[in-house]
């Protein structure tokens, strides 16, 4: 079934229509003024119409503007994708800012705040689905990674037990664009059970725009499920002089104060464009979120992972066709083909022709089908931000959008490779040859990627290398394993490339070195 993925930009089709309308009015009066006023030996130096084909040049330009209104809108179509494992992966992204300290959380006997409910929540869902495996990222204006991927029980809660809000120096407001982002970075190309649980109050103190994230967990098939978390009456809450929180001061200086409530559009909105559950936190969330994600899991044995495969090309292609028909054929039987309406002439002049064009050409620049919104366009876009930020060394940025473009599934050992890369530049050789190996993983016959992570291999052998007190197993073990790469780069590079050569070269320098080494380190012969 087709939808649109943009419906609101169906809005454009009114200025259209007010315009087509105000235009075949003036054109339709000038028409009638020739039939009425001149002879029918010189109409054809007036207009290029007859009365029958008027109304069907009209329809047909309304059409066309239409046309170009329809494919703004984005109609798209479900895309489907074999899911291969029933085992499921969870990410708790538990919302820490400052406003998840209202106490307005109804209990038994009180209240409790909206941190502590989602807490509950959470270790409540950690027993419900046994077997799963569960990180924790508790998240304000930054996300903080507080439990890997693990299936142990005990684990799991006494992480959740531990877990604390972020203080005001960790940037309090609510970003979902890095709660989002830190659910890319376990997202596996080829994989299906991962899922997303967002626990939050919904608030965002910023307008902070998280398309992008969630778009990249749309394509890559990750369902956020989100829980909303307090009243919507709200409560009221003071900001303190951070300073007089600092020296502990009885009388603190208020800076704010400012009523906190709950918002559900966001959590609404990124539930439903990931293909997730909205809940609020009653009593039985935990037991709907289980529900929720058991019906993923369950459904993966028959259902795919969903994704939108993009359709605008279809309209605007007919818009196109109709246009240049439009163009082509609109100069038979004598008429000019170079005249255009008759409202260049009569009734309106050049500035309505020009406001027309103008709105046309406007539909047309902010067609999303102009542009490659295809998963392989999609992923290419963030991987060149991705590279973009490393040349201005913003290297968490640059994960960032490598993790996103890698979300997207398509090619993804290019921006595992860059990734590795960015990291290199960095000088962090453990995680960087790690993240070469998960590129070589997707792409075994990625010359440069062997030949990189030799390079890496070598200089943490470098690192690890001290000559005084002689001891050379670690250096000698990556130094050996530099020499495999550099074999491997040299065998997968062609003949004439530079790359083979620069390989040879190095494996020469790396068996030098480790000879150099072992001499410097042998016992002294005997007297």
């Amino acid at each position: 079934m087709i939808s649109l993925v943009r419906p609101q930009w169906l809005l454009l089709a009114l200025p259209w229509i007010a315009f087509w309308i105000w235009f075949a009015r003036r054109q339709r009066r000038s028409s009638e003024w020739i039939w009425e006023h001149v002879h029918e030996r010189f109409r054809e130096r007036f207009t290029l119409y007859r009365r029958e084909t008027l109304a069907r040049r009209l329809a047909a330009l309304l059409i066309l503007g239409l046309l170009l209104v329809l494919a703004a809108a984005g109609p798209a179509v479900r895309g489907e994708t074999e899911v291969r494992e029933l085992a499921s992966r969870v990410v708790l992204l538990l919302d820490g800012s400052a406003s998840m300290l209202a106490d307005d959380v109804p209990t038994g006997d009180g209240q409790e705040t909206r941190f502590e409910r989602g807490r509950k929540i959470a270790v409540d869902l950690s027993e419900r689905l046994g077997g799963s495996r569960f990180a924790l990222v508790v998240f304000s204006g930054v996300a903080a990674l507080q439990l890997p991927m693990t299936a142990d029980p005990a684990t799991i809660e006494e992480a959740l037990i531990a877990a604390s809000f972020h203080t005001f120096y960790r940037s309090s407001g609510s970003s979902f664009t890095a709660a989002l982002d830190s659910v890319l970075h376990f997202v596996e190309p080829g994989r299906g059970d991962l899922q997303a649980v967002l626990l939050s109050d919904g608030e965002q103190p910023f307008d902070e725009p998280f398309d992008e994230p969630l778009a990249a967990l749309a394509e890559a098939g990750v369902p956020v499920h989100a829980v909303a978390i307090g009243s919507r009456e709200g409560q009221p809450r003071l900001i303190f002089d951070f300073r007089d929180v600092v020296a502990k001061k009885e009388e603190k200086t208020v800076l704010r104060e400012y009523t906190t409530r709950r918002e559900d559009r966001h959590l609404r909105r990124i539930a439903r464009a990931s293909g997730g559950e909205f809940t609020s936190a009653n009593g039985r969330a935990a037991d709907q979120l289980a529900a929720a994600i058991e019906r993923r899991i369950a459904g993966a044995e028959t259902v795919s992972a969903e994704g939108w495969r993009d359709l605008s090309g279809v309209p605007l292609t007919l818009f196109l066709v109709g246009f240049l028909l439009e163009a082509l054929l609109w100069g038979r039987r004598g008429q000019r083909p170079d005249s255009g309406f008759d409202i260049d002439r009569l009734g309106g002049g050049r500035p309505a022709t020009a406001a027309g064009l103008a709105l046309l050409v406007a539909v047309g620049l902010t067609t999303p089908a102009c542009r490659d919104n295809s998963p392989l366009g999609r992923a290419s876009r963030e991987n060149e931000r991705g590279i973009a930020a490393d040349a201005l060394e913003s290297w968490p940025q640059a994960r960032v959008h490598y993790d996103r473009s890698r979300a997207f599934g398509v090619r993804p050992e290019i921006p595992a490779y860059n990734l590795a890369r960015s990291v290199t530049l960095q000088e962090d050789w453990s995680e960087a040859h790690e993240l070469y190996q998960r590129a070589l993983e997707l792409a075994p016959r990625q010359a440069a990627g062997h030949y990189n992570d030799g390079h890496v291999l070598y200089r943490w052998g470098e690192a690890e290398l001290d000559l005084e007190s002689c001891e050379l197993e670690r250096t000698l073990e990556l130094w050996n394993a530099a020499l495999r790469r550099f074999a491997g780069a040299a065998a997968l590079y062609s003949e004439e490339s530079a790359g083979r050569s620069q390989a040879r070269t190095n494996l020469r320098f790396v068996a030098q070195r480790i000879t150099e080494v072992e001499e410097a380190c042998a016992p002294p012969p005997p007297a």
